[in-house]
């Protein structure tokens, strides 16, 4: 199997990851940066949901977020640090994998909606143009 590890860190937890990405999950980052174009961008850093933490949050899954960059996509559409992503255009049991699929699959300017649980309580919908 061919790929790339990956690793990074969260400030939030204090956790490390270490992470092995498939060369078939690369494709389309390799295909965009051949053509010349830049990688499509969100701004969000997240952490996955597990079922404990899940029970806890009131959500079966999601994405936590546990940073919004200044001056991103994120950020101009509203997403906040400790919002959860339930939902990607209707699509459900979201991770941060499945995150960078949508968005590899998507175009810039592309508009993504997401369901998002603010505040343990408070589902809010948010568009986001990625870029």
């Amino acid at each position: 199997v061919l790929g790339i590890i990956s690793s990074d860190y969260e400030e939030v937890t204090g956790s490390s990851h270490i992470s092995f990405i498939a060369i078939n999950d690369l494709k389309s980052d390799i295909q965009r940066a051949a053509n010349g174009e830049k990688e499509l961008y969100l701004g969000v850093t997240g952490i996955n949901i597990n079922k404990d933490a899940g029970t806890e949050l009131g959500v079966d899954s999601g994405v936590y977020i546990t940073r919004v960059e200044a001056n991103s996509p994120a950020l101009s559409a509203g997403l906040r640090v400790t919002d959860i992503i339930t939902d990607i255009n209707k699509e459900s049991d979201i991770t941060m994998k499945k995150l960078h699929e949508i968005l590899n699959s998507a175009k810039s300017g592309d508009k993504l909606k997401l369901k998002v649980l603010r505040g343990g309580k408070d589902k809010k919908e948010i568009e986001v143009v990625v870029k």
